[in-house]
């Protein structure tokens, strides 16, 4: 009983991921927009460059 529902809370979690995953991938969404900024932060750029 326990692994049938541990595999459904398991696979409800993958479908949220995936759909977060999806949602943040569209151009002009609120979490592309922050992953942009943070490309163009100084802290960022300091990091790649010490690669």
């Amino acid at each position: 009983m326990l692994d049938t529902a541990a595999y459904f809370v398991a696979r409800s979690f993958a479908a949220d991921v995936q759909r977060a995953a999806a949602e943040a991938s569209q151009t002009g969404s609120p979490w592309m927009k922050r992953i942009q900024a943070d490309k163009e932060s100084k802290a960022f750029k300091e990091c790649v460059s010490l690669e």
